[in-house]
């Protein structure tokens, strides 16, 4: 019994050990403020900024949710889905040595992309596989859970005739992502203006 209770301590205190080494790692990261910067960083290994554009430079506005003609399931609405990204896939070369990231919005909305792809197999010509499915769902999920809204709907939804009856919703508080898409495009911009350039002066063949 001694032996047992002597063993379950040490488990518990080399749990508490790591508990504390990650919790540390991650609150020198997120504590110091010039993270917020998008000026400064190498942009390798662990050294850039929290966030494509932090979120007190984002304005609050508001979506009243409404139905739409748009954003179906079938080839008639792939052009949709598939330009809710832009660049590759939401990626972005962002530094002197230009490394690849993007942001949780635009891996959202690539998934999304993807999910309709899942749908709709034959109007893309391929299959996205199930691992790519599942991870997209669960990205989803997760960040659902990471930014709870808590606006109350009217409980009618699925009763109303959608085709009259659109914007009779609720209205919600969100943070202007037309400047986050404004943001990506800006980045884009700067991508093909260095490839140019590169390709100008002979260094790209």
């Amino acid at each position: 019994m001694v032996r047992t209770q002597v063993a379950l301590a040490g488990a518990c205190a080399f749990v508490s050990i790591i508990n504390v080494l990650v919790l540390s790692r991650l609150l020198a990261r997120f504590s110091v403020p010039s993270l917020v910067s998008r000026h400064g960083y190498s942009y390798t290994g662990l050294d850039f900024p929290i966030y494509l554009i932090p979120p007190q430079e984002l304005p609050h506005v508001a979506l009243e949710v409404e139905e739409t003609v748009h954003n179906g399931i079938g080839a008639a609405a792939m052009s949709d889905w598939e330009g809710t990204v832009t660049g590759v896939f939401g990626w972005y070369k962002l530094g002197p040595s230009h490394h690849e990231y993007s942001s949780t919005m635009y891996h959202e909305r690539h998934c999304l992309r993807m999910l309709h792809r899942a749908l709709t197999p034959e109007a893309v010509g391929e299959k996205v596989t199930n691992g790519h499915a599942q991870h997209c769902l669960n990205y989803i999920r997760q960040m659902t859970l990471c930014h709870p809204d808590l606006t109350l709907e009217p409980p009618d939804v699925l009763s109303r005739h959608w085709d009259i009856d659109r914007t009779r919703g609720s209205t919600h508080v969100c943070r202007d992502w037309s400047l986050a898409l404004r943001r990506g495009n800006e980045l884009q911009t700067e991508w093909h203006r260095f490839i140019g350039q590169q390709w100008e002066a002979g260094d790209i063949n």
